[in-house]
Order: C-alpha cells, then structure tokens, then sequence
C-alpha cells in the first residue's frame, strides 16, 4: 500500500516506482501532494476556527452580564443579527435541555418581588404568549412582586 507520507517523501521514487509497473503518474504524484497541501491547509484553518468559537462559547457563558446562555437562543441571535448559515447540534435529539427532557409541563415568570429574572428571548416568548388565550398562566411580567410589605 502507498501511503501519503510515502509520496511526499520521495515523489521522484514513487513515480519511478509505478512507471516499473506501466503507470504514468507524472502527472498524478504532484497533485496528490498538491491536494493533500490543501486539505492540510484547510484541516488547520478549520480547527482553528473550532477553537476561537469554543474560546468565545466559554468566554460568553462565564460572562455573568450575558443574556444568553443557551443554543437556542444563541441560534436565533445570530439569525437576527444576519448569520445565513446556522447549525443547531443536540445531543439528545431534542432542543429544550431539562424544561423538554425532564418532562417540566410550567416554565415560571421569575421574579422576586418588583424583579424579574426572565430576560432575553424568554421574556419575548412570554410576551408573545400573553395574548393568545390559554397559551400562559401566570401574571404578567408587569404584576410581578408585590407593593405591599404585609403579602
């Protein structure tokens, strides 16, 4: 078997060496190596890249000021912002984490007293499901807490 790291080696001896057996790769051996130049090249720049995002990823998610800390909601912020292609990988075949995996039938309005702690694209999906009927129980993000020190 002829391995890459054989024709890169001596080029000069594998095309010698197949001319012995009737095959011409004169032409063949210099754009292996030229092909394999190129996927060298391209495996280097997408490891690269792998590794900014990664570097990023965990950079925003140890960032206590980002709104975001999930996939999805990370998909549709990029969207938002004009990324065209985007690809959502899950684990598990299923989006949602542990409100989807764990069967959680509520998702709570958070707050604590006059705060709330629903941000970002929650609060918009809370928002949008306020005024279809029967789509959220609850009070709304504006009700949240309570005026009096006795409740």
């Amino acid at each position: 078997m002829l391995t890459i790291q054989q024709i890169k080696a001596d080029p000069e001896r594998v095309i010698k060496r197949l001319a012995v057996k009737g095959f011409d790769a004169s032409e063949i051996i210099p754009r292996v190596i030229e092909l394999d130049d190129s996927r060298r090249a391209l495996q280097l720049q997408s490891d690269n890249k792998a590794a900014e995002l990664n570097r990023a990823r965990t950079d925003f998610v140890n960032n206590p000021n980002s709104v975001i800390k999930d996939e999805l909601d990370a998909a549709i912020a990029a969207a938002r912002a004009g990324c065209n292609n985007i690809v959502l990988m899950e684990r598990y075949g299923y989006s949602g984490g542990d409100v989807t995996g764990g069967y959680v039938i509520m998702v709570p309005n958070l707050s604590w007293y006059d705060k709330s702690f629903v941000r970002g694209l929650q609060e918009e999906w809370f928002t949008r499901l306020a005024p279809i009927p029967g789509a959220g129980r609850g009070p709304a993000l504006k009700d949240t807490g309570s005026p009096s020190t006795t409740a």
